[in-house]
């Protein structure tokens, strides 16, 4: 309300503001329509207070006490309540997808783009494409083994989904970098049939 009436005294921006120039930012999609439905009655009743120059409500005396043309904040408050439906209330995710899309050359990105806020489905798409092409060319004996530890690549993605997360693996031995699974493998069996 002080934004819009230009209210604060020496803290208060230089000139009212309309509600296009405002920006409020909720966490959830349903606190935004409820949000924006508690600003527009708010606007209401102080402007109603502002005609009648008097009000129940303490916050609103308050502020009728700093108003000194109480006509043109009147005025001004129609207006704002007028263009409430064009008030910038979004979620964060919602604001941010908002100015990737207005500023997509500045910023690089694509004009079409989606922010995803569960990234679990795709996590397990990708699990699901490493099980079929590193699991499924296994050998027999080596993808018995995989078995055992992983029913599939849902366990897997159980498994590792704490590093998915920001946790980094411990690796106690790394192994070299032309060592591969088939050739683990062998050498185990090697060592065992000794």
């Amino acid at each position: 309300m002080r934004l819009l009436l230009g209210l604060g005294g020496s803290a208060a921006f230089p000139r009212p503001l309309t509600v296009e120039e405002l920006l409020v930012v909720t966490f959830t999609e349903a606190a935004t329509a409820e949000l924006r439905g508690r600003i527009r009655s708010n606007i209401h009743e102080l402007r109603i207070a502002c005609l009648r120059e008097t009000t129940d409500n303490p916050l609103y005396e308050r502020l009728l006490e700093e108003i000194d043309d109480k006509a043109q904040a009147a005025q001004w408050l129609l207006l704002a309540e007028r263009q409430m439906d064009e008030a910038a209330v979004f979620t964060i995710h919602g604001f941010c997808q908002r100015m990737l899309n207005l500023n997509a050359f500045e910023s690089g990105m694509l004009f079409e783009q989606q922010l995803i806020e569960d990234e679990s489905l795709l996590r397990y798409q990708a699990c699901a494409d490493f099980w079929r092409r590193h699991c499924y060319p296994l050998p027999r004996e080596i993808a018995q083994v995989v078995f055992e530890t992983w029913k599939g690549p849902q366990a897997l993605l159980r498994d590792i989904n704490r590093y998915l997360q920001g946790e980094a693996p411990v690796i106690k031995a790394p192994p070299p970098d032309d060592e591969t699974l088939a050739s683990r493998h062998a050498q185990i069996v090697a060592r065992m049939i000794r």
